[in-house]
């Protein structure tokens, strides 16, 4: 069983690595370790099993449409796009398996490798702009996308996320988790500049710091269950309108220093509130409501 992307893009570089040099990230695996998300009592325990090392994908697109959704019927994970100057399709797999349509490299490789799709001076065997990867289910990924002029929407719903870096320019961004076993994030990137941002099932995306850079746009955070994790979000944020939206469970601590800014925070009254949730930074020029 197999975890698999799909990459559409145009003018776009895909770099994988993986730092496992011992024994091969894609041989037949007996017994798959799972990731372990327990909740209890409003806890949350999950822990990466440490004889898994995490895969380092960098995807870095422009002047394109990129899709992420998860092939849930499959046991896969698919990544599409559309871009007018691409073509073809050209297929990446990592089961040791190879025909004509697939090539095999191997993960334990400490080199990088890169791939330039859609690029009409690439050779034509890259010159592709469809791109699928298949990666061990019990595998880890750190997952960073730099994205810029377009749109990005990305389901993270079932993908084995460790590390999530998501940066954007003049772009429309819609970030979801819609199944209840959550992401539990080592670290949290989100930086967007002139653009609008959506990320729903706020509640799914668990960390202990988030890290939320943005400037000249329109963004919401949005929950729709409860938070089983403490937390602090810090903002750098400016020239903006945005909105965050947390359950009636979680006690807002607000450390914001507003410049040139309005901060309206509307907590809906509990007997109990079990986790907390500090917000800090910067937030300039824009008005930023948090609401419950």
């Amino acid at each position: 069983m197999v975890v698999s992307i799909v990459l559409i893009a145009a003018f776009s570089i895909f770099y994988v690595k993986s730092n496992q040099l011992d024994t091969p990230v894609f041989e037949e695996i007996s017994e798959i370790q799972q990731f372990e998300s327990h909740e209890i009592q409003g806890v949350v325990l999950s822990e990466l099993p440490q004889d898994i090392v995490p895969i380092d994908i960098v995807v870095e697109a422009e002047f394109c449409s990129l899709t992420l959704a998860p092939d849930a019927p499959h046991g896969t994970v698919k990544v599409e796009g559309e871009c007018d100057s691409a073509n073809g399709q050209f297929e990446f797999i990592t089961n040791n398996q190879p025909d004509q349509k697939e090539l095999t490299v191997s993960y334990r490789s400490s080199k990088s490798i890169f791939f330039n799709l859609g690029n009409e001076h690439a050779d034509d065997v890259m010159n592709r702009n469809h791109l699928i990867v298949h990666l061990p289910v019990d595998s880890a990924i750190n997952l960073t996308v730099i994205h810029n002029k377009g749109s990005l929407d990305m389901d993270f719903s079932g993908i084995p996320l460790n590390y999530l870096n998501i940066n954007s320019h003049f772009s429309e961004v819609e970030m979801r988790n819609m199944i209840k076993n959550p992401l539990v994030l080592s670290e949290f990137f989100l930086e967007q500049a002139m653009g609008e941002l959506k990320l729903r099932n706020f509640e799914n995306f668990r960390f202990s710091t988030m890290n939320f850079d943005f400037s000249m746009g329109d963004f919401t955070l949005s929950s729709n269950g409860l938070f089983y994790r403490s937390a602090a979000i810090h903002m750098d944020s400016s020239m903006f309108s945005g909105r965050i939206e947390f359950p009636e469970n979680v006690k807002i601590i607000n450390q914001l220093k507003p410049r040139s800014g309005k901060v309206f925070i509307t907590e809906q009254p509990q007997l109990e509130k079990n986790v907390e949730v500090t917000l800090e930074g910067d937030c300039a020029f824009g008005e930023l409501t948090i609401a419950q």
